[in-house]
């Protein structure tokens, strides 16, 4: 398989003796580049018809757009390389600062759910509307500190990055134990090498390499199963482990590197491309303040008599739980707001 396809014959190319040389280590570099599947992302002549511009890459989907430009300055083409995410940007830390205090931090797949509902069984909810002297908005706000004081108290807290790190490390200390012994007995068959290369010890610490090489093999597989063995073990509980054990295990990562904007540029700011994305989605709505209220007050889809207010509905108590019961438990809730895993309690919240 040839990487780079200069479209001329290398024999031609090295046609003179003074070149074989040269010839010689070229031929040796293409074989490099097919050993290693790397592969040429500058296809287009950046000097009269030869290309010179030698770029490589193991991913070529990280590189998005090549433009090979003619220049003033020299004979030698200016090439352009936009690549789909920034080198020079500092890595950042993909958590993000959660109050111990809320419900953001509760792992709700552990919580005792029977505890919680006898609590707020317990709850004297007219008591706490007389306290907040019949204002709706106070009361609600109380609810919710009622509901989380609850939660947290029968709920364990889920753990941080670097906690799952100690874990982590815990689960793996006899993968790492063997690992530490297989690089120390390594360096000791390198140093025999060096001095003694016929020394009869040699074979011996190959063959514990061998066995530990066999050990940690075995280990990792161990462990592989295991968490496969607990994501089809929780799928029915929580999908959500499944899913993201599935996705953990995803070859190519779905992403938006770059976008083209009304001009042809390429961009790569998030900003930038959260606003291109908001007006493509924007367009199929329509405008507000263009909208012709009396003819949609008198749109047969509407119910008559939007003249009353909220107020004047009557909810039952049945209609509140038959509502509660439609949300979904593994919906996202706003910052601070009562989460949907709690509908498991409709029956003492409603």
């Amino acid at each position: 398989m040839m990487i780079i396809d200069m479209e001329i014959q290398i024999n031609e190319l090295f046609d003179s003796d003074r070149r074989k040389q040269r010839k010689k280590k070229t031929v040796v570099q293409f074989y490099r580049i097919d050993r290693n599947l790397l592969t040429q992302v500058v296809n287009s002549p950046t000097r009269e018809n030869n290309v010179l511009d030698i770029v490589l890459t193991n991913v070529p989907r990280y590189v998005t757009e090549v433009k090979v430009t003619p220049t003033s300055l020299s004979d030698h083409h200016m090439v352009q390389l936009q690549l789909g995410f920034n080198l020079i940007a500092p890595a950042s830390s993909s958590e993000n600062p959660v109050d111990p205090n809320s419900f953001r931090a509760v792992n709700y797949h552990k919580g005792d759910f029977e505890a919680i509902n006898r609590d707020l069984s317990e709850v004297d909810w007219m008591v706490l509307w007389s306290l907040c002297g019949d204002n709706l908005d106070y009361f609600l706000e109380l609810f919710r500190l009622t509901v989380l004081q609850i939660t947290l108290k029968h709920s364990p807290k889920k753990e941080s990055i670097e906690g799952m790190a100690v874990k982590k490390r815990k689960r793996n200390k006899n993968i790492y134990v063997l690992k530490r012994k297989r690089r120390k007995i390594n360096a000791r068959i390198r140093a025999l090498e060096a001095q003694n290369p016929a020394s009869t010890i040699i074979p011996k610490l190959k063959e514990k390499v061998a066995l530990l090489c066999y050990n940690i093999q075995d280990g990792i597989i161990e462990k592989l199963n295991k968490k496969e063995r607990n994501a089809i073990e929780t799928i029915r509980k929580n999908p959500k482990y499944f899913f993201s054990y599935a996705k953990h295990l995803q070859k190519t990562r779905s992403t938006i590197p770059v976008l083209r904007d009304e001009q042809g540029n390429l961009v790569a700011d998030p900003t930038t491309k959260a606003e291109m994305l908001q007006r493509q989605y924007q367009k199929v709505f329509s405008d507000p303040a263009k909208a012709n209220l009396e003819e949609c007050m008198n749109s047969p889809g509407l119910p008559q008599g939007l003249d009353k207010g909220l107020s004047d509905c009557e909810f039952m108590r049945s209609d509140i739980i038959e509502a509660l019961k439609e949300l979904d438990p593994n919906a996202a809730a706003p910052e601070d707001d009562i989460p949907a895993r709690l509908r498991l309690c409709v029956d003492t919240t409603a």
